[in-house]
């Protein structure tokens, strides 16, 4: 991968995105009560969303 965030966009965009997600991820495992292994099979997915 070549691109790279600005600072700005770092703080402005990417990391609250993450921590929507980090934070969706820790209600999704308070609500149904799964593992840390669902969480991250479930984030995979995800990823491989824009792999293919």
């Amino acid at each position: 991968m070549n691109w790279t965030p600005t600072n700005k966009q770092k703080d402005d965009v990417v990391t609250p995105t993450f921590l929507d997600i980090v934070e969706s991820c820790s209600q999704l495992q308070k609500q149904v009560d799964c593992p840390d292994e669902y969480v991250q099979s479930l984030l995979r997915k995800i990823a491989d969303t824009w792999a293919a």
